[in-house]
């Protein structure tokens, strides 16, 4: 998975990019920009019943091929959920794929979708969110992908958790030509407050914080992919793949460098937060969205746009 490389300066985009990113962090590099795309370190392959909703935005060249950016999730049958700092342009300049385990290749020509909107998000006291939706030119038959639930509870610590992408398969690596997985673990090393000041400790805010307990890990090129957990007997979307820090970093370094695998805290957008922004964009009913009925919705304070 790629990292692009973000740097902050009153919430502006630099030109140069390697790196995917989170929260209020200055000059911080993020997952997804680069000339190469990132995805799992170390992981094993992923089955489309198991990632039916994954989405993958791609990025027309000049020539007008396709080349792989980012991941994403479905929502619904016309909306993607997926990492805001992997669109630097133009909606024109953006086609995504969905419900397909791997790449577009000479051997695999998937649909290509085209992007009518962009809805961003916000929230009290974050300067930047790295989240997105888009919504699609035309829907998403069922045949061709299912639409993610999104886990609107609080998560627990020791609560199982897998990422998945097409990233890279080590740290400014080549992507994956096919879905990849990995097991990640939440984190409350008093180092995720440090490289990101919208962390909270029961990792339930904004943004939550996993550390990596081996060299396996989401990496460059895995920006905007989904973070589920089992439950029920079911994969539910908790997060959104947004960036990885190397904590070997001294904290006083503002210029932060992304990194893949052991001895990295990685951030994630907590998409259950932003349930209610999410329900008044797609418009789509909270029990099909989330399998909960309305009375288990736990709400969150937000500053809607």
């Amino acid at each position: 998975m790629i990292f692009i490389f973000i740097y902050f300066y009153l919430i502006t985009l630099s030109k140069s990019s390697n790196n995917y990113v989170v929260g209020n962090i200055i000059n911080v590099k993020t997952f997804s920009d680069t000339p190469s795309v990132s995805n799992i370190v170390n992981g094993k392959k992923a089955l489309k019943n198991e990632f039916p909703f994954m989405a993958q935005l791609y990025y027309l060249n000049d020539n007008g091929s396709p080349k792989i950016k980012c991941g994403g999730s479905l929502l619904g049958d016309r909306f993607i959920l997926t990492a805001k700092h992997c669109l630097r342009y133009g909606l024109e300049s953006y086609k995504v794929v969905v419900g397909h385990t791997t790449i577009i290749s000479e051997q695999n020509q998937h649909k290509l979708y085209s992007i009518d909107e962009k809805f961003s998000f916000s929230a009290e006291k974050v300067r930047y969110l790295d989240m997105v939706i888009l919504k699609l030119s035309e829907s998403v038959p069922e045949s061709e992908a299912k639409s993610a639930k999104i886990f609107s509870r609080h998560i627990r610590e020791r609560m199982s958790m897998e990422v998945a992408g097409f990233g890279d398969t080590q740290f400014k690596g080549n992507h994956s030509e096919i879905l990849l997985k990995t097991k990640v673990h939440l984190s409350t090393n008093p180092k995720c407050l440090i490289y990101n000041e919208n962390w909270k400790k029961d990792n339930n805010g904004t943004v939550f914080c996993v550390e990596p307990k081996s060299d396996t890990s989401s990496c460059n090129g895995d920006s905007g992919g989904p973070v589920v957990a089992r439950y029920r007997n079911m994969n539910y979307l908790v997060g959104v793949v947004n960036s990885g820090i190397n904590i070997n970093d001294k904290k006083d370094d503002k210029n932060y460098n992304s990194s893949c695998g052991k001895d990295t805290l990685q951030y994630y957008v907590r998409v259950g937060y932003f349930l209610d922004r999410i329900l008044d964009i797609t418009q789509i009913p909270i029990n099909k969205l989330t399998g909960f009925d309305s009375s288990k919705h736990i709400k969150n304070t937000l500053l809607s746009k």
